[in-house]
């Protein structure tokens, strides 16, 4: 089972990573499917035209947001309640955190990518990006290969990407994103 909280309806959460980064928007826990991405989009792009958040700053946001709800969608499992996604604001800033369980496999090959990744520079991941889209291999979702590469791209590369575990079988991996108004 799934639920999502729009603003104030979450007050009272006791999450001290949205306690920390400011309020919290919008919180999903459970899978992500379809309909669920469609509910949050929608409901981003109603809040978005509540605020004077900069033209630029909520494109990126949206795309970001996209990103990493393809990934729960993707590559979360149906029956998990591992799954989070939370959307936080903080005077003009956005932040974005999703959770998801993985394999230990799963877990090795994102550290892998992200290594790799990490020691690239913003141009070299828009070459990269540029250059596997052109390739034409696509993933059993329709992917290229992408995601984790476009997630730092719309970030300007604010993004934590960490490994935790909820249990003693169950790991996790949580990524935290931030958009900041362009200056």
């Amino acid at each position: 089972m799934s639920s999502g909280f729009p603003s104030k309806q979450n007050s009272d959460s006791n999450s001290s990573w949205d306690q920390a980064l400011g309020q919290l928007e919008l919180q999903w826990l459970g899978p992500i499917g379809e309909p669920s991405i469609r509910y949050i989009l929608h409901w981003l792009e109603a809040r978005l035209e509540d605020t004077d958040c900069q033209s630029l700053q909520k494109k990126r946001l949206i795309r970001l947001v996209i990103e990493l709800l393809q990934n729960l969608h993707h590559h979360g499992q149906e029956d998990s309640t591992c799954t989070r996604f939370q959307i936080v604001s903080n005077e003009g800033a956005w932040s974005v955190f999703s959770q998801n369980a993985v394999t230990s496999i799963q877990q090795e090959n994102l550290e892998q990518r992200w290594n790799h990744l990490m020691t690239l520079s913003p141009e070299e991941w828009r070459l990269l990006q540029r250059e596997k889209l052109a390739s034409g291999h696509r993933s059993l979702h329709g992917g290229g290969g992408i995601g984790l590469n476009e997630i730092l791209r719309k970030a300007d590369g604010r993004v934590e990407m960490t490994f935790a575990s909820v249990d003693a079988h169950t790991p996790v991996v949580r990524f935290v994103a931030h958009i900041h108004p362009k200056t």
